[in-house]
């Protein structure tokens, strides 16, 4: 099923799939599998790239990487804890810290982190995402663990948050 949905999104985004799957010993005779699922979508001439790990580790990472911008673009999301937003007059579970008022204003009104905050609403999904400079560029990135039901359902609101991330602040200013 898992496979079939990765496929689903592959074609409907347009992106190459490849997975992996190996065993792992993990003692006495004992092996645990491992499946490994990549998928890399190009936007605007930058790659997005998704894995999924499951088996010993349960975790997805995304990133997208171009080139430096004249704006600072660092921040950091957050996913915060459930029992604060039950004493909280907003439901919002991401936290943004950042320099940039237009990173904070974006993520305030990207229909993909609206997706993404209610997924984290109603489960257990708690996702980080940071921007950042590396010396050959800005790297964007998310990581969060896979042990949460339906988690393939969070893939198609990243690709949309990156997609339209990339088109805000992807291009030389």
């Amino acid at each position: 099923m898992i496979k079939t949905e990765f496929k689903r999104i592959a074609k409907k985004e347009n992106g190459k799939l490849s997975y992996k799957d190996q065993d792992i010993s993990i003692g006495g005779g004992a092996r645990n599998p491992k499946l490994i699922y990549i998928l890399k979508i190009e936007h605007n001439g930058n790659e997005i790239s998704i894995v999924n790990q499951t088996g010993t580790s349960f975790i997805a990472n995304i990133n997208a990487r171009f080139p430096v911008t004249k704006q600072s673009l660092d921040f950091d999301l957050s996913t915060k804890p459930h029992l604060s937003t039950l004493f909280s007059k907003t439901k919002e579970r991401f936290k943004v810290k950042s320099n940039n008022p237009n990173i904070a204003a974006f993520m305030r009104n990207n229909a993909g982190l609206d997706q993404l905050n209610a997924l984290a609403n109603d489960t257990s999904f708690s996702p980080s995402i940071n921007g950042s400079y590396e010396k050959d560029g800005y790297i964007l990135r998310s990581e969060y663990h896979l042990q949460f039901s339906n988690w393939t359902q969070a893939i198609e609101p990243f690709i949309q948050f990156y997609r339209s991330f990339l088109d805000e602040f992807g291009k030389q200013q």
